[in-house]
């Protein structure tokens, strides 16, 4: 795997023969954890995107931001 001054791209990792290797040998379907990684981004990126993070109860004496 090879990059210079930026991270490497899941594809790039999952193509690594190293990782692929930890991989099999833990029995990682590939594909399964590709799809885990990338709904835990979106997740993420909505997280980030959202004003709250939960809902205060109601009748809380909090703010609102």
């Amino acid at each position: 795997m090879t990059w210079r001054h930026r991270e490497p791209t899941l594809e790039e990792i999952l193509s690594d023969p190293i990782v692929r290797a930890l991989m099999d040998a833990d029995g990682v379907d590939p594909h399964e954890l590709k799809a885990m990684l990338k709904e835990v981004g979106r997740n993420i990126g909505a997280a980030r995107g959202a004003r709250f993070w939960g809902q205060w109860p109601a009748g809380s004496q909090h703010a609102a931001i």
